[in-house]
């Protein structure tokens, strides 16, 4: 596969899962490394879909958590899955809700419920 372009829907779909993976469970901002478990993984859809990536995401965010603890920075970036964080804040600090979304509803997961401003 030539970068740029995409030889078949299998590609995209494999592409697609990696991206959701890295970006999204994981959060990993400013790293181009892709965990090779990941790149074996997407090429068996079996066990990509038996793998427990809810627990690698929890870990990652409690990784995330104990370093930006430890950290003496005034800022720190949060990785894992830090969307579940973002709307727990909107959810339980009116003001932070109010200054970067705004509520569109009221339903279950709580992640439906805002619609994003500005990016916190």
């Amino acid at each position: 596969m030539l970068f740029g372009t995409i030889k078949d829907d299998d590609d995209a779909i494999k592409i697609a899962k990696v991206f959701t993976v890295t970006n999204i469970l994981e959060s990993k901002r400013g790293s181009t490394a892709v965990d090779e478990l990941i790149m074996k993984l997407v090429d068996d859809e079996e066990d990509f879909d038996k793998y427990p990536w809810g627990r690698r995401s929890f870990d990652e965010t409690i990784k995330g958590l104990i370093s930006a603890q430890e950290c003496d920075k005034k800022g720190y970036e949060l990785c894992g899955f830090p969307l579940a964080f973002q709307v727990w804040g909107f959810e339980v600090i009116p003001l932070l809700g109010e200054s970067f979304a705004t509520r569109v509803g009221r339903r279950i997961p709580r992640l439906l419920n805002w619609k994003l401003l500005k990016n916190p």
